[in-house]
């Protein structure tokens, strides 16, 4: 009978729940934050001024959330703690949201979570994390009268209060606690890693070697600057991991909405918004002034307008028709160019041209590449924010074989040009675009060349002929 009645005492507490980094996989403000600046760029100037102006955090959460106009429609949600709040929820106990998220978001959201009889949350005057929700919490049902799940530092003072304690994430992150439960976030794994990075797409970086091949270039040219070609590799690579880490806080409604993107680790909740912002800051500064300290300054401001076109493009050129071609062009002819640059090779407008056309083929062929893949996987292009629809489908098929074509006619007009390389570019070409027209290129151009036998065969066997009749037989 005592048991019992313990049991009944056990249903008559309600279970108390965070929302930020617990029932959600994400944090809500840095969320609403990220739509309020990508809405427009001049609102990180007036997020500083509200940061000077207020020193109430909570104010500044109800402004952000209320003008941010974040989609909560696809917001990653944690599984494991919501099928327990619904357990609990139908044995008959009360479950309570308890947030220090903006009142104005938690509203929105308490449709999602209709199992919740409760929600209490930040407003102007209070600030309801860490000792603010455990005077609230003890206040509405007594010291040790409820349960509560939480997962950060500031849960700290509300454990302290609850009666039993539910812990989202590592138990030995705070090991004075007792909990009841632990629903262990999955740690992030080499593959997440690769995933957020585009390892496959780093490969474009080796484009600054491509100068030695296209033209005759001297050896003593390529000896004396291979180091400096290495490393530009290499600070080139980790700009385009910076600008990737962008473009996927910048695309985070986007990808949630489609079928293969939603499982990216940013939009999936698996790498939160504060680690992907410090790791894209820090990467693209550490990049940048590394090549400010080591090149010289027109290899510098080479590399500084590749970060800025980039940023532009995942802000607001991809969103503009051809233009979104013109800039994946530009950024794939800078990595050629910075070659050139460290090589000392000047470009003369022939040179240039061929070399405009041929890469702007390539990106208009990627950009008909996920279009075409976006269509066969969701069914629509309704889906993704882009400024193309059906009908434009062929167009692209039809511009990116034309701009191929006259690259080619503009090639017969260089002198300087390797005709090896030329022959060699062509026959490449027209592999890869039977690749794409018969739908069997499912990824990037070069990622799958380096999935195909046959071009990886001869790509190697090419760079060796090359390399004995350029450096070895002369």
């Amino acid at each position: 009978m005592q048991e019992s009645n313990k049991q009944k005492d056990n249903w008559q507490r309600p279970l108390c729940v965070d929302l930020d980094g617990t029932l959600l996989k994400t944090d809500i403000f840095h969320e609403s934050l990220i739509q309020y600046i990508c809405s427009n760029l001049l609102n990180l100037f007036r997020f500083l001024f509200l940061l000077v102006r207020y020193r109430k955090k909570s104010i500044i959460k109800n402004i952000v959330a209320k003008e941010s106009n974040i989609s909560l429609r696809n917001i990653p949600v944690n599984k494991d703690v919501l099928n327990f709040c619904m357990s609990e929820f139908r044995s008959g106990r009360k479950v309570v949201i308890a947030s220090g998220c903006s009142e104005y978001i938690v509203n929105r959201l308490y449709s999602k979570f209709d199992f919740c009889s409760e929600i209490y949350t930040s407003s102007d005057q209070l600030n309801l994390i860490g000792e603010n929700k455990a005077h609230k919490l003890v206040e509405l049902y007594g010291e040790k009268g409820f349960d509560y799940i939480g997962d950060s530092k500031s849960d700290l003072a509300v454990w302290d209060k609850a009666f039993k304690s539910y812990l989202v994430g590592q138990e030995k992150k705070f090991p004075k606690v007792q909990y009841e439960k632990v629903f262990e976030k999955p740690k992030s794994s080499l593959k997440t890693l690769f995933y957020t990075i585009r390892l496959n797409r780093l490969v474009k970086s080796l484009s600054v070697f491509a100068p030695i091949f296209l033209f005759n270039t001297p050896e003593s040219l390529v000896k004396s600057n291979f180091l400096s070609l290495v490393i530009a590799s290499l600070l080139l690579s980790l700009l385009s991991i910076s600008l990737y880490l962008i473009n996927d806080l910048f695309d985070l409604e986007f990808d949630r909405r489609h079928l293969l993107r939603r499982a990216r680790p940013v939009a999936a909740g698996k790498i939160s918004i504060a680690k992907t912002v410090i790791s894209s800051l820090g990467l693209s500064l550490f990049s940048i002034a590394s090549v400010f300290l080591y090149f010289k300054l027109d290899v510098a401001l080479a590399f500084l307008i590749f970060f800025i076109v980039g940023f532009l493009y995942s802000y607001k050129l991809k969103y503009l028709a051809i233009v979104d071609i013109a800039s994946k062009a530009f950024l794939n002819l800078s990595r050629f160019y910075i070659g050139c640059l460290i090589l000392g090779l000047s470009l003369n407008f022939e040179v240039c041209l061929f070399i405009l056309l041929f890469i702007a083929s390539f990106s208009c062929l990627d950009t008909y590449r996920i279009l075409a893949q976006n269509l066969a996987v969701n069914g629509t292009l309704d889906n993704i924010k882009n400024p193309y629809g059906l009908n434009d489908l062929f167009f692209l098929k039809s511009f990116s074989v034309s701009l191929l074509t006259f690259s080619m006619i503009s090639l017969l007009n260089v002198q300087i040009v390797n005709k090896w390389s030329g022959a060699f570019l062509l026959i490449l070409s027209l592999y890869l675009f039977k690749g794409i027209l018969n739908g069997k290129m499912k990824s990037y151009p070069l990622y799958y060349i380096i999935n195909q036998r046959i071009l990886q065969s001869a790509v190697v066997g090419f760079v060796i002929f090359f390399i004995i009749k350029q450096y070895v037989i002369a």
